[in-house]
């Protein structure tokens, strides 16, 4: 049994589980949580990239999603409920030693592809994309405030007129 393609059988199913866990029944929270940990555990690895850490960081997510799992609201998917949770557990928690950066494009490349990833439905895919699109966005003004004035205008000239860094560099009279 692969638990990476295990799928529950339609939404509404889901949402009886979610509302029997938050009534009490242990057995729909075990089926509940059964269903989405190869998904929590994807998020966790990806982000730590060694299966242990993952597998620490997968339960500690499931225990958070657990305790607030009463605070669920229907608003959104509850993937989508439950990866802001990993999330912001991942970014809340202590730096560790093997959060070292990749030393290089092609090995974050490699490890990246090497997990597999779950199915999406329609609208997990379009959540998905809109919460890249805000990340890649954060990101971006991260690299940019990162860089001084005359780095961040040789940049923006690349970018916003797909010109050469050499046309941007020549422009703001800089190597």
């Amino acid at each position: 049994m692969n638990p990476f393609i295990e799928n529950y059988s339609s939404a509404e199913d889901e949402k009886g589980l979610i509302l029997k866990a938050q009534q009490g029944n242990r057995k729909a929270l075990d089926e509940l949580l059964r269903i989405h940990q190869p998904y929590v555990y994807n998020i966790a690895w990806k982000m730590v990239r060694n299966p242990a850490d993952a597998e620490d960081l997968t339960q500690e997510a499931l225990i958070k999603i657990t305790i607030n799992l009463g605070k669920f609201s229907f608003k959104s998917q509850f993937r989508t409920w439950a990866y802001r949770i990993v999330v912001n557990h991942f970014l809340n928690m202590n730096k560790k030693s093997h959060e070292t950066a990749f030393t290089s494009f092609d090995e974050m490349a490699k490890q990246l592809g090497s997990v597999p990833d779950i199915e999406l439905t329609e609208e997990e895919k379009i959540e998905k994309e809109e919460l890249i699109e805000e990340m890649a966005i954060g990101c971006l003004s991260g690299m940019l405030l990162c860089l001084d004035r005359t780095q961040r205008m040789v940049y923006i000239i690349g970018h916003m007129f797909e010109a050469d860094h050499k046309v941007g560099s020549e422009i703001m009279e800089t190597s």
